[in-house]
C-alpha cells in the first residue's frame, strides 16, 4: 500500500455485482500510476487532489486494478 495525489479521476461505467451496482473509475495518480477502482456510488468518496493510500490488485484487460482508495 502506498499515497496517492489523484491527479484525475473519470467515471467509465457501472457493473452489477452481489451486492449491487458498482461505478468504475479511471485513476491517474500524481507518480504516474494509473488504473481503474470502483466505488459503490456515482460519486465516490474521494476527489482529484486527495491523497489516499492505494494498492494494485490485479489486472484486467490491461488496466490496473487499484483497491478502495481511503482517504489518508
Amino acid at each position: 500500500m502506498m499515497n496517492q495525489v489523484i491527479k484525475s479521476l473519470q467515471a467509465n461505467g457501472t457493473w452489477e455485482g452481489k451486492y449491487g451496482t458498482n461505478y468504475k473509475f479511471d485513476v491517474e495518480f500524481q507518480s504516474g500510476e494509473h488504473g481503474e477502482v470502483n466505488a459503490k456510488s456515482a460519486t465516490p468518496p474521494y476527489k482529484v487532489g486527495d491523497t489516499v493510500v492505494a494498492a494494485v490488485t490485479g489486472e484486467f484487460q490491461g488496466k490496473k486494478r487499484w483497491s478502495s482508495l481511503a482517504e489518508q
